[in-house]
């Protein structure tokens, strides 16, 4: 594979991304293989400059709210805090949101309003370890969700 990556003059990893195998796959006696047009290794290279962008973020967001829950202060802002993600027209649509939330590994409540159903994650100790659960939500590509905000829990 490396051969015909120079060959080609792309990136090894472009070309095992085109035809959905492995970098370090050895290829076999009669395999086709798939060679990406000039604008398809651009393509490849941008999308997965993006989900390495995305990925960063996540990890950047998982490590700040880690240090969030451990450094809970005296002077912060104490009680229960939760991270409304959305406000639901009805229980159904909020059971199907919460699910998704469960799925990607976050603990989910449903608490019927006056104006819809809302759909909170959490709860956390301090708000500063709510405000980074929130941006690590934001920025969770599993759940899809860039609304989320702060909420305190009596």
């Amino acid at each position: 594979m490396i051969k015909l990556a120079r060959q080609y003059n792309m990136p090894v990893e472009v070309l095992a991304q085109a035809n959905n195998i492995s970098p370090s796959t050895s290829l076999q006696l009669g395999q086709n293989i798939t060679i990406p047009s000039r604008s398809q290794v651009q393509r490849l290279e941008r999308e997965a400059a993006a989900a390495k962008k995305a990925a960063e973020a996540k990890r950047d967001a998982q490590q700040k709210l880690r240090e969030a829950r451990q450094k809970v202060k005296e002077t912060d802002a104490k009680g229960s805090f939760g991270v409304q993600v959305a406000l639901a027209d009805n229980q159904a649509k909020a059971d199907q949101l919460a699910k998704k939330f469960k799925e990607a590994g976050y603990q989910v409540k449903t608490s019927p309003t006056s104006r819809g159903v809302r759909v909170i994650v959490g709860p956390e100790r301090g708000k500063v370890a709510a405000l980074a659960l929130k941006d690590k939500i934001n920025s969770d590509s599993n759940v899809n969700t860039t609304g989320a905000w702060v909420l305190y829990w009596r």
